[in-house]
């Protein structure tokens, strides 16, 4: 397989006379005060939204539920995807390379990797030279399970990131993973 991975509720009910109501009825005098916009929680979350790590967590919540529901049918997670997709792609990779790779500590892994062998998508060879090492590799139905998951990821991604334009996508990327990659500034 090449690097390029190809193949294929309702509302609350709330009493006229409770705060909340009276809060939610008036939601233009947030927008006069030059508040955020209220979500449909009503609530005001301008001062978390200044922060980057909250926007982050939003975002990537939100992310997380689109591809839950995208891959529920093939019963697949997040990093389990990301496992597939780094095995199918690196050449004599092991679970500790995942681990590092996807920042996933070793008992999660351990448990991760267990998953994906029992499903028969993916199995462990001992290290030629490192017998204490396991290589990782897909199996044919672990291939075929991500070439069937591959478009279905692909147009979810493009969907949700539809909100911005193919070059401040490309810098959202590009900005995100400079962040993730450069561990952020040391802690005080």
């Amino acid at each position: 397989m090449k690097t390029a991975i190809k193949k294929g509720a309702g509302k609350k009910a709330t009493p006229k006379n409770s705060a909340t109501a009276r809060k939610s009825a008036a939601p233009e005098t947030a927008v006069r005060r030059g508040a955020a916009a209220k979500p449909a929680a009503g609530l005001d979350q301008s001062a978390l939204q200044t922060l980057a790590g909250y926007s982050l967590r939003r975002a990537e919540v939100l992310m997380r539920q689109h591809f839950t529901r995208t891959l529920a049918d093939w019963d697949i997670r997040g990093a389990e995807y990301s496992v597939l997709v780094l095995t199918v792609t690196n050449r004599n990779v092991t679970q500790a390379d995942l681990g590092e790779a996807l920042n996933i500590k070793r008992p999660n892994m351990v448990s991760l990797i267990e998953r994906l062998e029992k499903r028969g998508l993916l199995e462990r060879r001992v290290h030629e030279r490192d017998r204490r090492n396991h290589i990782l590799t897909l199996t044919e139905k672990g291939e075929a399970l991500l070439t069937d998951i591959e478009a279905p990821v692909q147009r979810m991604d493009r969907r949700v990131t539809g909100c911005w334009s193919a070059r401040e996508r490309a810098q959202v990327v590009a900005l995100l993973q400079r962040f993730y990659e450069g561990g952020g500034a040391d802690v005080d």
